[in-house]
């Protein structure tokens, strides 16, 4: 229920998965997990609704559940709480309902609950202020509206007022609320006008902090923009590239085009990350995020991305090995039809500061596989199946992973399963994972599986 996701399809399953799990979860069942259902049914309940009313009860279901995705913390906490053997006790359960009532608007909860807004208001870092859904400063930010936004400033104290303040911009601009942002920008600002400019020497700016976690295009530009009001420089070619390099990995076509155009007419700037790599030219620098952020986005698979950034002068090389490692049959497929040969794949063997790049074995790349559409596709482009033998072989790679319709398919092709050090090593495989229906079928292949591991080896 809790394993990290690795696509926005599974993203969005398990985000369904979750809400089912807890809207149906039967009384008896899990405790965190009837625990969540109470705290949204107590939500509904301070609304304009009826008790009965189960729509209103899974739409705040959702939104906590929303929560676990927006925070790396949260996700933390919902791990350790889903194995809890009890129930909240009164003090657990209040907090995790104000937190509730806070990322759902709920303003007529929150008035209510004095001693914990007050106590948020008062020290918005302490680590008391928080609750399973993640800290209360960070709900309000991320989900509250306008006028939550309003109350809490307005009920701060007076020497806290500015403090709460920032803290809301700062997580609503990570979050993407670029309203919340210019609302938040705009709020109170000649009575506590803000200080940007004014940051000590060898301290980093809030804005550049804000900026380098900042993922929405508009709030993007607004940050930027204050930044450059402050009299800071816009944001260096290097530094644009390496956040090139991040979206294209996440998938966000629309902020990596973004970028891309902003880093063709942003002067050449050296900073901190190219300290470290000072024999490289910017230029150079700004080449390898590049390619690096086409190997990223061709590791996810995300076409539109891998052809923005080829169009933009990225090499191809390295997008071939990363597409067929990862199982991406379409990327691949699509790479092949752009002309790129299966002969030119390089496959990168060198550390972050050092790259090397070698001549790819990619039957013996396949990370997360094995595919048989992807394997049947490099066969058909070219790909010796022989190229990879041994412990590389994509033999062994099928007994590990069971799939005898893959080990066939590669016998039928030409693999040759006694070639040095293959047998053996898919007799290890077997015998490491307890796979006895693959020994049997290597047996039936002429392959003598009582060989000691050892042996084998």
């Amino acid at each position: 229920m809790f394993r990290t996701p690795y696509s926005w399809e599974e993203i969005n399953f398990f985000q369904s998965y979750r809400v089912h799990r807890i809207t149906h979860e039967p009384l008896d069942g899990n405790c965190f997990l009837n625990g969540v259902r109470n705290v949204a049914l107590q939500i509904s309940l301070s609304v304009d609704a009826q008790k009965d009313d189960e729509c209103i009860t899974t739409n705040v279901v959702q939104t906590l559940c929303a929560m676990m995705r927006m925070s790396r913390d949260a996700r933390d906490r919902w791990r350790s709480e889903f194995r809890r053997p009890n129930k909240w006790d009164p003090c657990e359960l209040e907090k995790h309902i104000f937190g509730a009532a806070l990322c759902t608007n709920s303003l007529s909860y929150v008035r209510r609950s004095t001693a914990l807004r007050d106590a948020m208001l008062s020290d918005i870092t302490s680590v008391d202020n928080s609750c399973v859904f993640g800290t209360f400063i960070e709900l309000a930010a991320k989900l509250g509206n306008e006028e939550l936004h309003e109350y809490l400033m307005a009920s701060a104290p007076p020497d806290s007022g500015p403090g709460v303040r920032f803290e809301l911009f700062k997580l609503a601009a990570i979050a993407g609320r670029i309203d919340i942002v210019r609302f938040l920008h705009g709020y109170r600002s000649e009575e506590w006008p803000w200080r940007f400019e004014n940051t000590p020497v060898g301290s980093t700016n809030p804005l550049d902090s804000i900026l380098d976690k900042v993922m929405d295009l508009q709030v993007w530009e607004y940050i930027e923009t204050l930044r450059i009001a402050c009299g800071m420089f816009p944001t260096s070619r290097i530094d644009l590239w390496r956040r090139i390099r991040h979206f294209a990995g996440l998938g966000y076509l629309d902020m990596v085009s973004f970028l891309i155009r902003v880093a063709a007419h942003t002067d050449e700037g050296r900073d901190r990350y190219s300290v470290c790599m000072s024999r490289l030219s910017d230029f150079e620098i700004s080449c390898q995020w590049r390619n690096e952020a086409v190997d990223y986005a061709s590791k996810r698979g995300f076409i539109p991305i891998v052809e923005i950034l080829l169009d933009d002068g990225a090499e191809s090389d390295r997008t071939l090995s990363s597409a067929a490692g990862h199982g991406h049959r379409s990327l691949l497929e699509w790479l092949l039809n752009r002309g790129l040969e299966i002969v030119d794949a390089l496959v990168d063997v060198g550390t972050w500061n050092a790259s090397r790049v070698v001549p790819a074995k990619l039957l013996a790349n396949l990370k997360q596989g094995p595919y048989l559409d992807v394997v049947r596709l490099l066969l058909d482009a070219g790909v010796d199946v022989n190229e990879s033998i041994g412990k590389d072989s994509p033999l062994a790679g099928a007994i590990a992973t069971e799939h005898t319709a893959l080990f066939e398919f590669l016998l039928e092709r030409g693999a040759d399963l006694h070639s040095p050090g293959t047998a053996e090593e898919c007799v290890r495989r077997a015998k490491k994972h307890g796979l006895e229906s693959m020994l049997m079928l290597l047996e039936n292949h002429g392959v003598d599986v009582n060989v000691g591991l050892e042996e084998a080896v």
